[in-house]
């Protein structure tokens, strides 16, 4: 090979390579903001945005008026573009790097065919291809699809393992776990955990006694199943390592045994169904479904009896056990899709059907029980309780995970162009965009009526979270990852039907050759997604794990900050807290968790302010500031104005409004009808110590005037002239209800002398008294030493 040619094959390949780890390269060096705030590109973006798609619908508008009936063909080419376009549209800042990577691709495999263009039978590029397929195809059916299955099991192990550490990494996840723990009780929901506040989580439900996540009972029953065996992780492993040997059986019995081969190889060897099999996550079951409910639907097509029935109805019917918006569209889609093979002369035997109906009811109906148990009403589904009334399809305001925000059409198109650029750089990995491996199927002279309707099902996911308000790329585009399988099949009905395209361009190099460098890229884009998703989700968990590792914690109560219970103590929980486990919660409102837990020593864990993590011992309460003002005549309280002390369980009949908040809770407090009232103690503190306590301005004050409440705390020691001010917040009617909950003062400075420490609530900046009404709750004096 001439060394032009060399030099051109060389920089193609690095182009290629390149372009699979652009999306992670973009976020270890800040790429993607760089592209997106480049003083060049700026301010072409709406140019871009707006202009180029407008101006391929132009197109397509011109080209349909002036050509006639034999010219389908160039309109189908002309849609190709208009997607292919679309997808290159960089919408959004993630979506300028995705197409960076597409750009970059595209490029490195037009550089590298050309420079293989005359590569001959003996160049490695074509005998290597070659050999692997002969290979594959001497192969026995049985031998293939068992190849199959011990291949991908391996591969999606080895990436549960690496990446992921064979446990639950994603919030998603974690809720899962906690529900299959719970099936494995015998029960649908946990009892409701004491102090709830300080078990909350995202996606966790805590309400009319019972604890359970939000999500359907589909994927925790599969993981329910793998916690008998103490291998939960299991699941998604072999769920996915099944995945090809559908698609393999898929492709065989509606287009024969090569296609069938090529569609179970790219199931092995896609890069995204690696990383969503090992994660835990409810999108390889639901796909896994649909696609069994796509074989058994494909079956009765084919004249299929009562056991192809079974599995339509069981797969679909699963499926929307497990994700049911998305399974309610591929399903309408699937339906559709049988409807018209009928017209098309399918051999469908119709005293099958109402077994598919009954099957696919049985999953529905128990949903639906299991919604009534859970949620109170069969239609209400975990979702609707957790994101409240804003959260649904369809445009204007909407709210997921607390942010609210006003869903337009524009954000529906962006959000869209998002899905498809994920779809297009991470689904398979391939050196070109994926949507250009599908038109073959559709551009050659004979199209089969399956054709189309895998193209609906692959769609369907998409169309589907257009009106979806919110996105997610935790692992990729996993919201329409339910299209990866469908879209599998379009692309290996394409590679066999490559070379029967009439009217291709002339070819730039071998058909081995061309796909050789397609796929080029999946192994160092797996490699890429894992070493980046192990950085991101992992190092959290490893450390507290770490940490942890010499400690025997025996069954205490472990008080966690944030981040400390969001990256691991929420994860270890059990379902009715048993005795004989550490439990792991929030520190919210630790002197009652410390009284519903007795006898249980306390830790604390957290992350210190210079980025360590402390464990420490937990003493609560070292000192109880108000039992001594409750107990009235105390030596150590010198002074006392205008708070009286109380005992109050939070219920429903007394709580209301932000109170609800409290709900299952007691809270001492410290209340008072006037400003300023204070409360003043005289004390000699050890080391460690701390002064905790939270403030609550009730909502009666705004209606009977008040202008606000300060809070303050001071401390003067023997050597100082005047008190020093450890703590001084304002609430008025805009400020949050609850802002003031769990306030903590190390005290540790004044160690070994007398102090004395005044409590206070002050009336506005006005000087205001009118109306005030306030309580200081839980006040007390906690220490902590390492063990």
């Amino acid at each position: 090979m001439k060394i032009k040619k060399l030099l051109l094959l060389a920089g193609g390949l690095f182009l290629i390579l390149l372009s699979g780890q652009v999306p992670y390269l973009a976020v270890d060096f800040g790429l993607r903001e760089a592209i997106y705030r480049s003083d060049c590109l700026t301010p072409l973006l709406p140019w871009i945005k707006y202009g180029f798609p407008i101006g391929i619908l132009v197109l397509l508008l011109f080209l349909g008026l002036r050509l006639r009936s034999p010219t389908g063909t160039r309109l189908r080419w002309t849609l190709v573009l208009l997607v292919l376009a679309y997808t290159f549209v960089p919408l959004s800042m993630n979506s300028a790097v995705l197409t960076l990577s597409m750009v970059l691709g595209l490029g490195g495999f037009l550089l590298s065919a050309t420079a293989l263009r005359r590569a001959g039978p003996t160049s490695p590029w074509v005998r290597i291809p070659m050999y692997l397929w002969s290979w594959c195809r001497s192969l026995t059916p049985a031998r293939f699809a068992l190849g199959l299955f011990v291949a991908g099991l391996v591969l999606h192990i080895v990436i549960s393992g690496l990446v992921f550490a064979f446990r639950p990494c994603i919030i998603d996840t974690f809720d899962q776990i906690f529900q299959a723990r719970t099936y494995l009780t015998g029960r649908v929901t946990a009892p409701a955990p004491p102090v709830p506040r300080a078990f909350e989580y995202l996606y966790m439900i805590i309400q009319d006694g019972k604890w359970y996540s939000h999500y359907p009972p589909g994927n925790p029953l599969l993981l329910t199943l793998g916690l008998t065996v103490g291998a939960a992780w299991l699941v998604g492993p072999l769920l996915g390592a099944l995945l090809p040997l559908l698609l393999l059986a898929i492709g065989r019995q509606v287009w024969g045994e090569r296609t069938g081969r090529v569609a179970g190889l790219l199931g092995l060897g896609a890069p995204y169904l690696h990383l969503m099999a090992g994660s835990h996550m409810s999108h390889t079951a639901c796909a896994f479904f649909l696609t069994l409910g796509a074989l058994g639907g494909v079956r009765l097509a084919r004249g299929g009896g009562y056991g192809s029935a079974l599995m339509t109805g069981f797969g679909f019917g699963y499926a929307l056990w497990t994700r049911p918006y998305t399974a309610l569209v591929v399903t309408c889609a699937a339906g559709l899709g049988g409807v018209w093979m009928v017209f098309c002369g399918g051999r469908v035997r119709f005293r099958t059907l109402p077994l598919v109906v009954l099957t696919a009811a049985v999953p529905v109906g128990l949903l639906l029980l299991y919604n009534q148990a859970t949620n109170g009403h069969p239609l209400v589904f975990g979702y609707n309780i957790t994101q409240g009334p804003l959260h649904k399809l369809g445009f204007g305001v909407r709210r997921m995970n607390e942010i609210v925000r006003d869903y337009t059409l524009w954000d529906a198109v962006k959000q869209t162009g998002y899905h498809l650029n994920g779809l297009n750089v991470l689904a398979l990995g391939t050196a070109i965009p994926g949507i250009l491996l599908c038109p073959w199927t559709f551009l050659a002279r004979r199209r089969h009526p399956f054709d189309w309707i895998f193209l609906i099902l692959a769609t369907a996911p998409v169309a589907a979270f257009f009106i979806y308000p919110f996105t997610d790329f935790v692992l990729g585009p996993r919201l329409v990852f339910s299209a990866l399988p469908f879209g599998i099949l379009l692309v290996a009905r394409s590679l066999i039907r490559f070379r029967r395209v009439s009217f291709l361009p002339g070819r730039l190099a071998p058909t081995p050759v061309l796909v050789s460098l397609l796929f080029l890229p999946a192994l160092p884009a797996l490699v890429g997604a894992m070493s980046f998703n192990m950085r991101l989700l992992r190092p959290g968990y490893d450390r507290i794990r770490d940490t942890l590792a010499s400690e025997d914690l025996g069954n205490a109560l472990v008080l966690c900050d944030t981040r400390v219970f969001n990256h691991y103590g929420f994860a270890q929980l059990h379902p009715g807290l048993p005795p004989d486990r550490p439990i792991f919660a929030r520190d919210v409102n630790s002197a009652d968790l410390v009284k519903k837990f007795p006898g249980r020593p306390v830790r604390r864990l957290a992350y210190e302010a210079s980025g360590g993590l402390a464990l420490e011992t937990h003493q609560e309460p070292f000192l109880d500031l108000h039992d001594w003002v409750a107990r009235g005549q105390h030596p150590r309280v010198l002074q006392n104005d205008g708070m009286a002390a109380q005992t109050l369980t939070f219920t429903p009949e007394n709580a209301s409004g932000v109170l609800k908040s409290f709900l299952g809770e007691t809270h001492a407090l410290l209340y008072g009808f006037k400003t300023p009232a204070a409360v003043q103690f005289k004390l000699t503190l050890p080391t460690s110590t701390f002064l905790r306590f939270s403030c609550l301005v009730y909502p009666e004050s705004w209606a009977r005037g008040s202008d606000g409440i300060t809070f303050r705390v001071r401390l003067k020691t023997p050597g100082m002239k005047t008190p020093v001010e450890l703590f001084s917040r304002f609430l008025e009617r805009t400020s949050p209800s609850i802002e003031l909950l769990d306030q903590e003062i190390d005290l540790g400075p004044y160690a070994g002398v007398d102090v004395l420490l005044w409590v206070e609530a002050l009336p506005g900046p006005e000087g205001n008294a009118v109306g005030d009404i306030f309580d200081i709750s839980n006040l007390r004096i906690v220490r902590r030493t390492r063990p």
